[in-house]
C-alpha cells in the first residue's frame, strides 16, 4: 500500500516501479510473468 494524495501524480512512479521490475510482475506460486506495460517501462 502506498499514500496516495493526488491520483494524478502519486500513480506513475508506483507503476513505473511495477512494470521495470520482473520479479514484482513474475507470480511467486507459478512463476508466470505479467507482461510489462510499454506506457510505463524505460525505453533502453
Amino acid at each position: 500500500y502506498f499514500e496516495l494524495k493526488d491520483i494524478e501524480k502519486d500513480f506513475l512512479p508506483h507503476f513505473q516501479h511495477f512494470y521495470n521490475s520482473e520479479t514484482l510482475r513474475t507470480c511467486e506460486k507459478c512463476g508466470t510473468v505479467m507482461e510489462s506495460d510499454p506506457r510505463f517501462v524505460a525505453k533502453k
